[in-house]
């Protein structure tokens, strides 16, 4: 079972090492190319306008009350670090662009209602953090995760995925945290002679615990 406690200590740890990766960057100071409107009251859709700004490095816009879908204007957002839309009513489904980002740290699309496929993951990001939590995401588990080489964190709990164990996951080598509960996973959780898989995993939750 997962300690939430260690759990949000291991989270406060990747956050401090990114803010140390974005000191010893190059990029703009964060008060010039931050939005971070976290837990208001804003409804309606993401302004695409926003979605046009293109020195943004965090947008965090999650606990409110936005609508709509994410629109594939997300794609100028060339420079962003961190995407945090979770706990809002967000529909339809995962732009493939937001796969596509080649700088991003963290994605977090949580508790919405967001449905179809996973996007596919270009090869080369720099994701840290992946959170599809409670949605209505269907279909497989993409390979493409494989590409995530820096990923701490992947959480697709409570969706409607159909899969077998993705052992292959067990590849990534920084892997710490992976929450698959709540989906249709199906078939043994084979094991393998190869003692190298899942080598810094600490959390595995494959069921929802109460």
């Amino acid at each position: 079972m997962a300690d939430p406690v260690w759990d949000m200590t291991f989270l406060q740890d990747v956050v401090n090492e990114l803010r140390m990766q974005w000191k010893n960057s190059e990029v703009p100071s964060p008060k010039q190319s931050v939005v971070a409107l976290k837990q208001n009251q804003l409804e309606g859709p993401i302004p695409k306008s926003l979605l046009d700004q293109q020195q943004l490095h965090y947008l965090i816009l999650s606990q409110n009350n936005l609508s709509g879908q994410i629109s594939s204007t997300a794609y100028n957002l060339k420079k962003l670090l961190v995407l945090d839309l979770g706990s809002n009513s967000l529909n339809g489904t995962i732009p493939q662009c937001l796969g596509e980002m080649r700088i991003l740290w963290i994605l977090d699309l949580s508790n919405k209602s967001l449905c179809g496929t996973i996007t596919t993951f270009r090869f080369g990001n720099q994701l840290y953090i992946i959170k599809l939590d409670e949605n209505k995401l269907e279909g497989e588990i993409p390979r493409s995760l494989i590409n995530c080489k820096d990923l701490k964190l992947l959480n697709l709990g409570n969706n409607q995925l159909n899969d077998t164990f993705p052992r292959w996951l067990g590849t990534l080598p920084s892997l710490v945290i992976l929450k698959l509960a709540s989906n249709k996973l199906h078939g043994p959780i084979k094991s393998s002679k190869n003692r190298n898989l899942f080598a810094q995993l600490r959390i595995i939750a494959l069921i929802q615990w109460i």
